[in-house]
């Protein structure tokens, strides 16, 4: 853990990391209370903990800088990580009463590490100093959450609720346009990536909360072989997510270029590792032709 980055922190960022991170597993642990499968809960609980500790561990080791001034960074932070949390509550909710080993060694680790890159792409591109600047960041969270909206519109007009990502894989990369375009010069790559991260995640977490919450009619009929009408309805609940995962891994994908791009350095070292070096570069063609003449 970097000297520098400790040192930068003040006791009250400190407290606030350690008790939001106290706070999850804690949370974790009261929801997995009655979860037989120990594995389960033991993997769901170091989910909640991880990924509660990631801003932290990147704040304390100077990977990146302290949240940049102004609202705009401050705001679209917290949506960020109230996007994550609920998205990771959602998942421990779905997963506490499973007992599958392929969840536990594949399912679960596969989430957290999509779930860390929307929160370190987020966390990177409101750090100090934001070459996104206050204008990119709010195109960027507002576009965003406006795909998540419309796509909610759509459901409440026409139900129920699509059984693929057709429509929000749309809204997500009109956001993306639209976000880009009002940014203009300043920021415009930033605020595009940064309408991808939170508008799919947005979607994917909309999802799952209508599937918790909408009557049966807002479900679409996906399993019909069950052994009763009421059984086709409650797998096709937990099966309307499924299609969704790919809107999840976009997301990820944006939030790992936006890491890419704006954690200091690491563009330039990740040029670095995949540079040929000079020795073992091919000849160019003038220089092929100049050897060859006698």
């Amino acid at each position: 853990m970097s000297t520098r980055g400790w040192a930068t922190m003040s006791s009250r960022s400190r407290v606030a990391f350690a008790v939001a991170t106290v706070m999850s597993v804690v949370a974790a642990l009261v929801i997995t209370w009655d979860t037989a499968y120990l594995p389960m809960r033991v993997a769901l609980v170091c989910m909640a903990g991880g990924l509660s500790a990631v801003p932290f561990v990147l704040r304390a080791s100077g990977r990146l800088p302290a949240l940049a001034d102004g609202r705009a960074p401050a705001i679209t932070r917290g949506v960020g990580w109230l996007l994550v949390g609920s998205m990771t509550t959602a998942v421990i909710v779905s997963f506490r009463d499973s007992d599958t080993t392929e969840r536990v060694t594949t399912g679960i680790p596969v989430v957290t590490v999509l779930l860390a890159a929307h929160l370190i792409g987020i966390q990177a591109v409101t750090a100090r100093p934001t070459s996104t600047g206050g204008r990119g960041l709010g195109a960027g969270a507002a576009f965003g959450l406006g795909a998540a909206g419309v796509w909610l519109l759509v459901v409440a007009v026409r139900p129920p609720v699509p059984g693929n990502a057709g429509l929000a894989t749309l809204l997500v990369f009109a956001a993306v346009v639209g976000a880009g375009y009002w940014s203009r010069r300043a920021g415009r790559v930033g605020a595009a990536l940064t309408a991808g991260t939170i508008g799919s995640l947005s979607i994917v977490v909309s999802v799952g909360s209508l599937m918790s919450l909408v009557p049966d009619r807002w479900v679409p009929q996906i399993v019909t072989v069950a052994m009763t009408p009421a059984a086709n309805v409650s797998e096709s609940r937990i099966e309307t997510a499924d299609p969704y995962v790919a809107l999840l891994l976009l997301g990820a994908v944006c939030g790992a270029v936006l890491v890419i791009t704006f954690v200091p350095g690491l563009a330039r070292r990740l040029e670095r590792l995949f540079e040929v070096p000079a020795s073992q570069a091919p000849a160019s063609a003038l220089e092929v032709h100049t050897s060859a003449r006698p």
